[in-house]
């Protein structure tokens, strides 16, 4: 029995382990964080059949490069100085579906914690098939 409890904890996801979403394949990205910036633009690229090609995010000073397939309709979320990106809902079958991105906008400053700092996953020559976001507290 203790066997099988030890080897239960060691596959088991750890309580801080970043969670991933999709089934992945492909080219590995990562988005270059920047510790003295937030994150002032997220672009979305999606595919005609709505699947998200591609994504693209700019702190302060500079973007990140595009992460998937080039092309596609482009979607930006612009955020005002102070503004964070503090939650991500997305769905996903083979490849990334959907982004319903939410900000801090109508949310105090004391109910703001940990906020988008980056964006990593994998994309194949159709699209991005894994996504996951980092998180960490805002840059004053």
């Amino acid at each position: 029995m203790l066997p099988w409890l030890i080897l239960a904890l060691l596959w088991s996801p750890t309580c801080c382990a970043q969670q991933t979403f999709g089934p992945g394949g492909g080219t590995y990205f990562n988005t270059s964080r920047d510790f003295q910036n937030n994150i002032t633009r997220i672009s979305v690229f999606t595919g005609h059949f709505g699947c998200v090609r591609s994504i693209q995010v700019r702190y302060s000073s500079s973007s990140s490069e595009k992460y998937g397939v080039p092309g596609g309709i482009t979607q930006e979320l612009l955020l005002q100085q102070g503004e964070h990106i503090v939650r991500i809902h997305r769905s996903y079958t083979k490849y990334l579906q959907s982004l319903l991105i939410y900000n801090s906008f109508a949310a105090s400053r004391d109910e703001i914690e940990k906020v988008l700092t980056g964006v990593y996953g994998q994309y194949t020559v159709q699209s991005i098939t894994r996504i996951s976001f980092d998180r960490n507290y805002p840059s004053n």
